[in-house]
C-alpha cells in the first residue's frame, strides 16, 4: 500500500481518501480477493517542491481548520461526524435506474 503514502491519493483533511485514493483501494481489495477486475493503476501528478517553511505554514492551516476542531469535539464530547449523519444509516440495496430498451 505505498502508493498510499502519496499526498495526493488523500483529501485535504488528510483523513478519507481522495477519488484516485479510493480508486487505488478499490483496487487493492480486488487483487487481494483475486477478483478479476480493469482498474488501471493512476499516478497523481508530482506535487511542486516546497520550502520548509511553506510545507509547516500549510500544516498548521490544517491543524486549525481540520485536528483542532476534531481535538475540541472529542473533549466535549460530542459527536467526532461535527454533526453530519450517514447518508444510507441502514443497509439496503441500491435500486439502480432502470436502462431503457
Amino acid at each position: 500500500m505505498t502508493e498510499l503514502h502519496d499526498p495526493g491519493m488523500w483529501s485535504p483533511d488528510r483523513l478519507h481518501p481522495s477519488s484516485m485514493g479510493h480508486h487505488a483501494v478499490a483496487s487493492m481489495v480486488l487483487n487481494t480477493l483475486k477478483v478479476p477486475h480493469v482498474l488501471e493503476p493512476r499516478s497523481p501528478k508530482p506535487l511542486p517542491v516546497k520550502p520548509w517553511r511553506q510545507a509547516r505554514a500549510e500544516d498548521i492551516v490544517w491543524a486549525r481548520d481540520y485536528f483542532v476542531p476534531w481535538v475540541v469535539r472529542g473533549i466535549r464530547h460530542e459527536s467526532p461526524t461535527g454533526g453530519h449523519s450517514a447518508k444510507r444509516p441502514v443497509a439496503a440495496p441500491l435500486k439502480l435506474p432502470e436502462s431503457p430498451q
